[in-house]
């Protein structure tokens, strides 16, 4: 019996089929995220907005501070791995 498996690496919307797929039909269900859920450490952080532009979900706003959408966020990191200041932080 043959095992056919899609994995999805939540990192780019502009070649991923999978991610394609979520974001032109908005049926978020199709994709599975991660157990990682990002937070923003609130002392830190200084609203340069490379959080947002990485962010391939478009999980996450800038008002005074970055404000991360939980039911949104795909849970890839990215945006913790991008932040020059160390705001963004897993969830615990």
């Amino acid at each position: 019996m043959a095992v056919v498996e899609n994995a999805i690496c939540n990192r780019c919307s502009c070649c991923c089929e999978m991610f394609r797929l979520v974001k032109a039909s908005g049926k978020s269900w199709i994709v599975s995220p991660s157990r990682y859920r990002a937070t923003v450490d609130e002392p830190a952080g200084n609203e340069c907005g490379l959080c947002v532009d990485i962010c391939s979900a478009e999980a996450i706003e800038l008002a005074s501070k970055a404000r991360i959408n939980a039911g949104a966020c795909l849970g890839c990191g990215l945006c913790a791995n991008r932040c020059p200041e160390g705001a963004i932080v897993e969830m615990t």
